[in-house]
């Protein structure tokens, strides 16, 4: 597996955007197995019905931890275009899982 970013992690000053992924879902110590479970499902049902670009900035920033810029290379993006993008589909997964 490789790099994970943390979920309560929040972006570098570069990438600043008012939100984390982290306020999409719980701590996990905060709750029972079931409710983990339940998040987790939801979570997975929102990032597959988001729209392939912001899905894949999601799982590319918070899963394999790279960079607003390094993704913003790869899309042949500027980085504020790609930390839009970040802030469109963490609001987006906020309103499926809430």
């Amino acid at each position: 597996m490789g790099r994970e970013q943390s979920l309560d992690a929040t972006w570098s000053a570069t990438e600043r955007s008012g939100c984390a992924l982290a306020e999409v879902l719980p701590d996990p110590q905060t709750v029972d197995r079931e409710e983990r479970i339940h998040r987790e499902m939801d979570l997975a049902r929102g990032l597959a019905a988001l729209p392939p670009r912001l899905r894949e900035v999601i799982i590319a920033r918070f899963h394999r931890g790279e960079t607003a810029a390094h993704i913003a290379r790869r899309y042949g993006r500027t980085q504020q275009t790609v930390t839009s993008w970040l802030r469109q589909g963490i609001r987006e997964l906020r309103q499926m899982v809430e």
